[in-house]
């Protein structure tokens, strides 16, 4: 437990480093593009990481494995040292005061009083991460398996996912940067979410289509293409989140780093609550298919409410408010 504890603790510090970095060293033209390096980053490892894990493993071994990999994070570290270039500090550049928790509660309060910060992080941000834990990584093994999927087919099913969102944020990114129209690309992303979750739960094992005696190999290729939608919609979301939370008013007058920052922990909360709520269902006596598709629904719900916000009375209470 206290090496799991470290290991959240390190890349946790490293997550907001390189988002950080990327946010202040980035052109206003090329934010998205920018936040796109970290999906690129998370999801390109995600998939190597899971290939050449499960080759190693059945050669030397569970303990081995894991010193291979603190082998790469050292490697990893010394990289950074030498070629990451440091912030230049020019003359007129002030000082930000030491981070303490009076300063992140600061941080909190601004926040929580930012309408459209509010609106992203509990419709979509969290959302997206409760899915992603809970659904992808929990839930859509526990259907796979129960549908005959063998554990390395389970496994290119998830690698199918971590593919699309790769090659969805890499024709966003760009789009975003070019329109900035991030509050239409999120919104189309959560719908189309909603509709990959619920189609996962219709086509599942244990869903209604096989229940009403649909055609197993149909069902099957069903469930591939509503992963694969489920991973260009999170492509959709995962890097534009970031450009849209670094434009709110609380992002242009506390700082672009600190509100992402801020935004990147309370987004952790779609991470925990993500197999709590899959699980409670689960608990409850209601099959895993059915559980994801009544998160669709849950999801599709919360993108109706987005795209109900007015947004020209939020940029009037911002010029008011400056």
């Amino acid at each position: 437990c206290l090496a799991r504890a470290l290991s959240g603790i390190g890349q946790g510090i490293l997550f907001i480093g390189v988002q950080s970095y990327i946010l202040d060293v980035a052109s206003p033209e090329r934010k998205t593009r920018g936040a796109a390096i970290i999906v690129y980053g998370f999801q390109g490892g995600m998939i190597t990481g899971m290939a050449i894990g499960s080759l190693l493993v059945t050669h030397i071994g569970q303990e081995s494995l894991f010193n291979v990999a603190a082998c790469v994070a050292f490697v990893m570290a010394v990289y950074t040292l030498i070629v990451v270039p440091g912030k230049r500090m020019s003359a007129t550049t002030v000082q930000e005061p030491p981070p303490s928790f009076r300063l992140m509660a600061r941080d909190l309060s601004a926040v929580f009083r930012d309408l459209e910060f509010m609106r992203t992080m509990l419709l979509v941000g969290v959302p997206t991460k409760a899915v992603l834990t809970g659904v992808v990584i929990f839930a859509l093994p526990l259907l796979l398996s129960s549908g005959g999927f063998r554990q390395e087919d389970i496994g290119q099913v998830l690698m199918i996912y971590a593919a699309c969102v790769l090659v969805s944020s890499g024709y966003i990114s760009g789009f975003v940067d070019r329109t900035k129209r991030t509050d239409d690309v999120l919104l189309v992303g959560s719908f189309l979410s909603a509709i990959a979750l619920i189609a996962i739960g219709v086509f599942g094992p244990s869903g209604a289509a096989l229940a009403s005696g649909g055609n197993a190999q149909m069902a099957i290729i069903a469930i591939i293409l509503a992963v694969a939608l489920l991973g260009l919609a999170h492509g959709l979301v995962n890097a534009p989140v970031v450009t849209h939370v670094a434009s709110t008013f609380t992002a242009r007058k506390n700082g672009a780093a600190t509100v992402t920052a801020t935004y990147r922990f309370l987004e952790r909360i779609g991470h925990v609550a993500g197999p709590v709520v899959v699980g409670q269902l689960m608990a409850t006596g209601i099959a895993t298919g059915k559980s994801i598709a009544w998160i669709g629904v849950a999801i599709l719900i919360m993108a109706a409410l987005f795209a109900l916000k007015p947004r020209q009375k939020f940029h009037e209470s911002e010029v008011s408010g400056s």
